[in-house]
């Protein structure tokens, strides 16, 4: 079962997930001009089984619920002291008292390390969304599975009446897409989230699906998201359209491996 709060929206084809997404664009224009508060830009995930859960890497290696300072200290840290020279990265301080959630943010000093290790697969608690919806629709689709639907999901943290926190529920923290970190960062057009909650033992890590079931103050507006279940029967249509917007496995990785997947695949479905 889907959390409360995530909208699920069915689609047979690839054509109706484009109406859908200018829909969304046409409704964030209209918040941005009737709407007295701040309100986000979309950005979307693809997930390529539409029954997999909403969750972070370091969830689906190590399960959510880990404390930030035994993640930060015992993997960050360690990970970043061996591949500092490989991966050209700053080693972040060490942290000296229990962070807050005001610690959370695109000035985090361990967020550049965190996000460049997670490109490079890492477990992270980081969830990786993109501003491109066509980009999101290229993770969801490039891998040919056995599955009934694709999944696309689309997030708006602000939504124009101000966002709420309540307790010990867990919250939703957004990083700006600004970060000196790997080049595909800037390739998929890329910003994460965290989930968090207090603990008697200082903050841990939340995840996605208690995040968006307990999320507080339910009177305003925030943390939407909205589920576009695809059918799989629309891959062949959706790769090809994705073909002629260039946004391919070489375009958003830029790697020799990439490329060589995308002459195959350029071989397959383009008519020379």
């Amino acid at each position: 079962m889907d959390p409360q709060h995530i909208k699920v929206v069915p689609l047979k084809s690839w054509s109706e997930f484009k109406s859908q997404v200018e829909k969304i664009y046409e409704d964030t224009g209209k918040r941005h001009q009737t709407s007295g508060g701040h309100v986000s830009e979309p950005v979307f995930r693809g997930q390529a089984d539409s029954l997999w859960k909403l969750e972070s890497s370091l969830d689906r290696h190590w399960g959510p619920g880990m404390a930030f300072r035994t993640y930060h200290d015992g993997y960050l840290l360690p990970a970043v002291s061996q591949l500092k020279d490989t991966l050209n990265l700053e080693i972040p301080p060490t942290i000296d008292s229990e962070p807050e959630f005001r610690d959370f943010g695109r000035n985090a000093p361990w967020y550049p390390s965190m996000a460049t290790l997670r490109h490079h697969g890492f477990p992270a608690p980081l969830l990786d969304w993109t501003y491109s919806p066509y980009v999101a629709a290229f993770f969801a689709f490039n891998e040919k599975r056995d599955v009934e639907n694709v999944a696309v999901f689309a997030y708006r943290e602000f939504c124009g009446s101000g966002k709420g926190y309540e307790g010990n529920k867990p919250r939703i923290e957004t990083f700006g897409p600004s970060a000196p970190i790997h080049h595909r960062h800037i390739r998929q057009q890329n910003t994460y989230t965290i989930a968090l909650k207090k603990s008697d033992t200082g903050l841990v890590f939340a995840s996605y699906e208690e995040a968006f079931q307990k999320r507080p103050l339910d009177f305003l507006s925030f943390d939407e998201v909205t589920k576009f279940e695809i059918s799989a029967v629309a891959r062949d249509d959706a790769i090809i359209d994705l073909i002629k917007m260039n946004v391919t496995e070489y375009s958003l990785f830029g790697s020799d491996d990439a490329l060589v997947k995308t002459i195959a695949q350029l071989l397959k479905y383009r008519k020379w």
